[in-house]
């Protein structure tokens, strides 16, 4: 049985010599459980350097980053630089930058523009157009919202992705299904009053600007503003061309989009682009047309 005298001698083997501010110590053994605990990181710490490390069973903080970013796009390649000195080389990969340097604000400002594509799609083609949509890659996707977006989200587009924009401007053109042609609009003369003008040149700026430039002196699209049409520049054959399209060069049938009279409306401005010679027009394509 242990007296107080036998734990009060005890405690004044145990205390150190040394005190501070009054509080003085004893020299304990630290408690079992931290120590235990102690070692179990000691162990854990070694079987992870061999496991990671050692062995390279496991991932790297930066190999499960490019697996990621790999999984949200497989055409995601970090970019490399290559140093060379006495004849060695060494390959460094950069594992936090992607090939567009795209913040948090930027890649919402994207699927903002790839939804309004797929909305877009949906009033066009239907729903299984979107399921369509869903098994495109990376770079088509951008492509598909570049030939949705209005001429401020374009620039937007083009400047974070100068790749994808050159497929674009070159007349890559996403198939998402084949969409049965609508019959041509019945023949029709040109309006000529200020407000359906007016309206005329609004949905061109919105429409129409991105292929064909703001003063219609072609881009990616022909030129509006001379005597030569690919598909004919008579009012009714303009008409008939913005209403069901040229899929095959990345014009899309516009009647899904816009209502007959805006058809009407945008192909009558059209028709005052003739002889206006804009600065930096694209040379003639298709053939000439001497009507009025």
């Amino acid at each position: 049985m242990v007296t107080e005298h036998d734990q009060r001698l005890t405690e004044e083997q145990l205390l150190l010599d040394h005190n501070y501010d009054g509080i003085r110590e004893l020299d304990n053994d630290l408690p079992p459980w931290w120590k235990n605990l102690f070692y179990v990181t000691i162990i854990f710490a070694v079987v992870y350097l061999f496991y990671y490390h050692v062995l390279g069973a496991g991932d790297s903080q930066t190999a499960a980053y490019i697996n990621e970013m790999q999984s949200n796009d497989p055409n995601y390649l970090p970019p490399a630089t290559v140093a060379k000195a006495e004849g060695f080389q060494w390959d460094y990969t950069a594992p936090y930058y992607g090939r567009e340097d795209l913040t948090p604000q930027k890649r919402a400002e994207l699927d903002q523009l790839v939804r309004d594509a797929a909305s877009k799609i949906v009033a066009a083609q239907g729903q299984t157009a979107v399921a369509a949509a869903a098994a495109l890659k990376f770079d088509q996707l951008i492509v598909l919202a570049m030939s949705k977006a209005d001429s401020v989200n374009l620039a937007i587009l083009q400047t974070d992705f100068p790749a994808q924009y050159d497929q674009f401007k070159s007349g890559a053109v996403v198939d998402l299904q084949p969409v049965a042609q609508p019959e041509a609009l019945p023949e029709m003369n040109p309006l000529t009053d200020a407000a359906s003008l007016a309206a005329g040149a609004e949905v061109f700026k919105v429409n129409c600007i991105p292929c064909h430039n703001a003063a219609g002196e072609g881009g990616i699209g022909p030129n509006l503003t001379d005597n030569y049409w690919i598909h004919g520049g008579k009012y009714s054959q303009i008409v008939n061309t913005i209403n069901i399209g040229v899929p095959a060069k990345g014009m899309i049938a516009w009647n899904r989009t816009l209502k007959p009279n805006q058809i009407q409306e945008v192909a009558s401005f059209i028709r005052t682009l003739k002889g206006t010679n804009p600065p930096n027009p694209k040379d003639p394509q298709g053939t000439l047309y001497e009507g009025d």
